[in-house]
């Protein structure tokens, strides 16, 4: 019971949170009202999530204990790599889904497409991009990588994976998210911190963001992204296999 609850209360409150906010401002800008309500999830769930990793070192301040956890795995070769891995398994994942043809069979992707591209590509960027991503990067490779991590590697990255797809709602959207998932995992034990995962992240929404601002219409054929999500795969196997043989990750 405790498990499951450690699982179900970070989710909780940010969708607690997102709520709240479309309730107080019921024609206010959706991708605007989720990133605030990611800033005050982030806010409220980061010290305790520190808490739970426990003290900090003899002479170690609070900020520097916070990098430490997010990012203290990660030198300036990894974070090559962690960027790299990211913009191509969005490439990957994105041309597989659209060269298999569910955006066309599936409803509910273009309603939260349109929310997103709704924005100006800097409110995009910067909320989709970046904000957003840290909320659900503490939550799901935080918090509940943390929970499940104590059974198994296999059963945190498959767990974290499917509760990230369920969490996205919409059929293509979650497989996606499923399939990125593993791969935030991945880096995440690689690295042996959650920053990781949201350095990953930060790239793939961004590349993905950029790739529909820039040329979204020209990468539409089925052989396009035939050749895309194969150059993608490549790209993303290399850099993971990179990623595994980088710098030693730290002892928490």
């Amino acid at each position: 019971m405790k498990i499951l609850w450690q699982i179900i209360y970070p989710i909780g409150l940010y969708e607690l949170a997102t709520a709240a906010l479309f309730l107080l401002w019921p024609d206010g800008d959706a991708l605007l009202c989720q990133g605030i309500s990611a800033l005050v999830t982030t806010a409220v769930l980061l010290p305790l999530y520190e808490k739970d990793c426990g003290g900090a070192s003899a002479g170690e301040s609070r900020a520097r204990r916070s990098w430490r956890l997010a990012f203290g795995g990660i030198g300036a070769s990894r974070l090559v790599w962690l960027l790299l891995a990211g913009a191509s398994a969005s490439i990957c994942f994105n041309s597989l889904i659209g060269f298999s043809g569910l955006k066309e069979v599936l409803t509910g992707y273009e309603q939260t497409a349109g929310l997103i591209y709704a924005s100006s590509f800097w409110r995009q960027a910067l909320l989709a991009g970046v904000v957003i991503p840290a909320a659900e990067e503490l939550i799901f490779r935080g918090f509940l990588y943390g929970v499940l991590r104590r059974f198994s590697f296999p059963a945190a990255a498959a767990g974290t994976a499917a509760l990230f797809g369920l969490y996205h709602g919409s059929v293509v959207q979650g497989v996606y998210a499923f399939m990125t998932g593993l791969v935030l995992a991945l880096c995440r034990e690689t690295c042996g911190c959650w920053g990781a995962a949201l350095l990953v992240h930060i790239s793939a929404n961004l590349t993905s963001l950029a790739v529909q601002a820039a040329a979204g219409d020209l990468l539409a054929g089925a052989g396009t992204q035939a050749v895309l999500a194969a150059a993608g795969a490549l790209v993303l196997w290399g850099s993971l296999r990179r990623l595994s043989r980088g710098e030693e990750r730290p002892v928490r």
